[in-house]
């Protein structure tokens, strides 16, 4: 466990989609007392991709103990920090850190077949209710996203999206399962890291209606 003085120990801290709030139990008792945990660090992932936790209920981070809170997710402020499981160093889905930390998350980057498709099914979502997208109508997007996708292999070599300022083509390097994320990280994707190309499609979509 390390302590970055630079963010300190906020009142909420966002994981896997979830909110997480400070407690004033010690991480030692979770540790003494066998109570499974996941141990966090700030995200640096630039499309805040959180793939679906199980649910544990205790989060540690920056030497502090977080209880999941009874949140709705579409609910949980931007402006919260956003956390991500303590990087595993194999390819394995857990980890163990110390006696007890369990990592049940591996963070993995859109590929341009995951991309195409969340796009087509927002166009259709858009045209279907003729307005902009609320928050909470990325539920029905995701859930749509994960029925195509649900059990795909990502092989090592599949394309992924292009990002800013280069665009240059990027490959995955870990296979994987396609990860179910939380329609709060589907939406942070779209509306920040894709924030341009998904107001050209909501534009153009709502002009082809008049």
């Amino acid at each position: 466990m390390i302590y970055n003085t630079k963010y300190g120990q906020p009142q909420d801290v966002v994981f896997a989609g979830q909110l997480y709030t400070i407690t004033i139990v010690p991480p030692q008792h979770l540790i003494d007392n066998k109570i499974e945990f996941s141990q966090a660090v700030v995200s640096t992932i630039e499309d805040d991709s959180d793939i679906q936790d199980e649910g544990m209920p205790y989060l540690v981070f920056n030497l502090a103990v977080y209880q999941q809170a009874n949140t709705d997710p579409a609910m949980i402020p931007d402006n919260v920090l956003r956390t991500v499981a303590w990087p595993s160093t194999d390819n394995s889905s857990q980890d163990k850190i110390g006696s007890n930390q369990m990592i049940k998350n591996r963070h993995y980057p859109w590929t341009i077949k995951q991309h195409t498709k969340l796009f087509q099914l927002l166009a259709e979502a858009t045209r279907l209710r003729k307005k902009a997208l609320e928050r909470k109508d990325f539920a029905g997007v995701t859930d749509d996203l994960h029925a195509t996708f649900r059990g795909d292999p990502v092989p090592v070599g599949e394309e992924l999206t292009r990002r800013p300022p280069d665009f240059v083509i990027r490959r995955n390097t870990i296979a994987h399962t396609y990860p179910e994320r939380t329609f709060n990280a589907v939406h942070s994707y779209v509306t920040k890291t894709c924030k341009e190309e998904y107001d050209a499609l909501v534009a153009r979509v709502l002009s082809s209606l008049t």
